[in-house]
């Protein structure tokens, strides 16, 4: 059985704490029945030929 490193431990919560607040952060806001949508996208980067002006488009 593989039992797990105390650094691998701290590593793996610290992970699952991030994702947690990530998570709880990332709620949808409603304001007068209207629902905003952002996109946040790479226009000049090494992604901008995957995700650049077409993914705001295609958004």
């Amino acid at each position: 059985m593989h039992r797990m490193t105390p650094k691998l431990r701290r590593i793996a919560v610290a992970a699952a704490l991030v994702a947690l607040a990530a998570g709880a952060a990332a709620q949808a806001r409603i304001s007068d029945n209207v629902v905003r949508i952002g996109v946040l996208t790479d226009l000049s980067g090494v992604s901008s030929d995957n995700a650049g002006k077409g993914s705001i488009v295609a958004a």
